[in-house]
């Protein structure tokens, strides 16, 4: 298939950038993933949240660290992302541990219960309180937030991942 740009998918899916997905959304490149993957520290049997799960991608990664005693929840509010990224996970790379939900994050995450990992990949203004009640003790989460832009500067989309990290007694850092 070649693209609006004339580059071929396969030939995307080799360079480290973000691919399209639709919906004015991105997979994101695949550095990224992994640098994500290792600051949440995925263990075995951790429970982990993708938020905004798109094509499945961060959420198979997830599922393969957290491996069978562990288990992801995969949430997109967009119901075309929802089901491809569900065949695709579950039919073609065959992940049991993932458990998928359609809606917005902010209305169905009280009905998903608490969780060691939480990976959001939609840029936030603030870190909403909802989530951070959902990350267990000594929880990491990151989260995109939005930069105010620089004085005399353009309201630019910036934003920089946010680690927020809680200790063993709710505290959170």
């Amino acid at each position: 298939q070649d693209g609006s740009d004339g580059c071929s998918y396969e030939m995307d899916l080799l360079l480290d950038r973000p691919l399209s997905i639709g919906r004015k959304q991105t997979n994101s490149q695949p550095s990224l993933v992994y640098q994500i993957a290792k600051l949440l520290d995925i263990q075995k049997g951790h429970r982990v949240l993708d938020g905004g799960c798109g094509t499945g991608q961060t959420a198979s990664i997830f599922s393969q660290l957290a491996g069978i005693e562990g288990e992801v929840v995969a949430l997109e509010r967009h119901p075309d992302l929802y089901w491809h990224a569900r065949v695709v996970v579950r039919h073609f790379l065959w992940r049991d541990n993932v458990n998928f939900v359609l809606g917005n994050l902010l209305e169905k995450i009280d009905g998903c219960g608490s969780f060691d990992r939480i990976y959001i990949a939609a840029t936030a203004s603030e870190i909403p309180d909802v989530l951070v009640r959902a990350l267990r003790p000594s929880g990491r989460m990151i989260i995109p937030v939005r930069l105010p832009p620089a004085p005399g500067q353009h309201e630019l989309a910036t934003a920089m991942l946010k680690l927020v990290a809680k200790g063993p007694h709710d505290e959170v850092e």
